[in-house]
Parts: structure tokens; C-alpha cells; sequence
């Protein structure tokens, strides 16, 4: 089950998909998102500060959430 923060961010995904151009790839979307969503994003990172890779971990889950909305 996602925490606050990433329900958060996930709730946004529709809104930006609509802003982004045609063709976009998953690390121009996750940069549109922590740039919008500043605050959530950090939250979520924040979730993962004790992990090796941070931003991987979080940036796969987010990817991850794009390619396969629930």
C-alpha cells in the first residue's frame, strides 16, 4: 500500500500526462512531478534515507506506478 506522500504524487500523474508532449519518457514525467510537487516528493524521498539509492528506489517506484496505474 502507498504512503501519504506517493498517493500524493500519484494523484497528480493524470494532470501532468495531459501537460507532457505525445512522446515522453519516465525521467522527463518524474522531473515534471518533483518540480510541480515539490513537497511530497521530498516527502516520499525522505521514506527512503536510510536505503543505498534513494532517488533509484523511489524514482523506480514511480516509474513503475506510470507504466501500470492501479
Amino acid at each position: 500500500m502507498p504512503t501519504e506522500a506517493k498517493t500524493q504524487l500519484y494523484s497528480h500523474y493524470e494532470e501532468i500526462i495531459e501537460r507532457m508532449n505525445d512522446e515522453f519518457d519516465s525521467h522527463t514525467f518524474i522531473h515534471t512531478l518533483a518540480q510541480q510537487e515539490q513537497g511530497w516528493y521530498i516527502r516520499a524521498l525522505r521514506e527512503y534515507v536510510d536505503s543505498d539509492a534513494p532517488f533509484r528506489t523511489l524514482h523506480g517506484q514511480l516509474a513503475k506506478q506510470l507504466h501500470n496505474p492501479s
